[in-house]
């Protein structure tokens, strides 16, 4: 099982989960997204991509830029998963981040 479908797994439980009441009142003040992917999928690939794009980048402003970003990005995504009560998915995450960058460079 790929680390999106661990994540949506993980989602899909905590939902289950969840009161009626607390379903309702979520969905009331529900924050969208955009696009159609989860927010960490969407966070795990601007990670990806960003820090893919400042390997490429010479030593500069813009690389340093991209890298600040990346690591801001990351946190956010850890942050988003510890909080949510999904430490493991957590690490894999950033296990995977580590991996799909060593495959680039």
């Amino acid at each position: 099982m790929g680390i999106f479908d661990l994540l949506a797994e993980a989602r899909i439980r905590e939902w289950q989960e969840r009161s009626p009441e607390e379903k309702r009142q979520l969905a009331e003040h529900a924050v969208t997204i955009t696009g159609d992917e989860p927010l960490e999928v969407q966070l795990f690939k601007e990670v990806i991509a960003l820090r893919k794009a400042a390997q490429k980048e010479p030593e500069s402003e813009t690389k340093d830029a991209m890298l600040a970003k990346a690591t801001k990005l990351q946190i956010q995504l850890m942050v988003v998963l510890e909080q949510s009560g999904r430490p493991l998915a957590a690490q894999k995450v950033a296990e995977n981040i580590r991996l799909c960058l060593a495959e680039e460079g």
